[in-house]
């Protein structure tokens, strides 16, 4: 492993050795991006040179962003499909929330709590497309699904920006433009556990479901 190898580097060079912020290295050892499994082992090296914890997050990230951005601009066909899986299962999830579940509860303990009858919808919603996400785009699996998560944000601005500046009647895009931030907290929770925790996590250069995906 990169990391393993910059600190027995830095062991027999005498470096200090000291370590650097674990949330940070485990997201790199994670995130299973091609530049990701170069850089961590140079920051690593740097790191026991007398560089921050700080200084180590903001590099982590942006080794992270950078991986994922340049996995996304090969793979833009795969990304556009990511991105429309998950407004349309959160949006299905959305408008099943609102419309049938707080009906349906009223027979059962979700009917002292409606709002909890529609968390629970958006969760499952969003945990189902974080799992079809992730299982479509087996061999770019963090990249689809970090597109997805950005697509949930843009998806839940554009409701809360565009639909309720343009004053909109349309009574299913109010159901976006009417959720409120718990809620999309809520979905963002679900679509990362049924992506990244109920999926087994890429090897390093594995095609997707079996074959090379095309380049776009």
């Amino acid at each position: 492993e990169p990391l393993e190898r910059a600190a027995a580097t830095g062991k027999r060079n005498g470096m200090k050795r000291s370590k650097p912020p674990a949330l940070a290295t485990w997201l790199l050892e994670h995130a299973r991006f091609t530049t990701t499994d170069v850089i961590a082992g140079d920051l690593l090296e740097e790191f026991n040179k007398g560089r921050s914890a700080a200084w180590y997050w903001r590099q982590a990230l942006v080794a992270i962003v950078v991986g994922c951005a340049s996995e996304v601009r090969h793979h833009r066909v795969l990304a556009a499909r990511a991105i429309l899986i998950t407004w349309a299962a959160n949006y299905g999830a959305l408008l099943l929330g609102r419309l049938e579940m707080i009906e349906l509860s009223e027979r059962h303990f979700l009917a002292y709590n409606p709002q909890l009858a529609v968390w629970a919808i958006c969760f499952l919603g969003s945990l189902a497309s974080g799992l079809i996400v992730a299982l479509l785009h087996r061999g770019h699996r963090n990249a689809m699904l970090l597109t997805g998560a950005a697509g949930l944000l843009g998806w839940a601005l554009m409701a809360i920006v565009f639909l309720k500046a343009a004053s909109l009647q349309h009574p299913l895009l109010h159901i976006i433009a009417e959720a409120s931030i718990v809620d999309y907290l809520v979905i963002l929770a679900g679509f990362a556990i049924g992506g990244f925790l109920l999926t087994p996590a890429p090897k390093p250069g594995a095609p997707s479901s079996g074959n090379p995906s095309p380049a776009y």
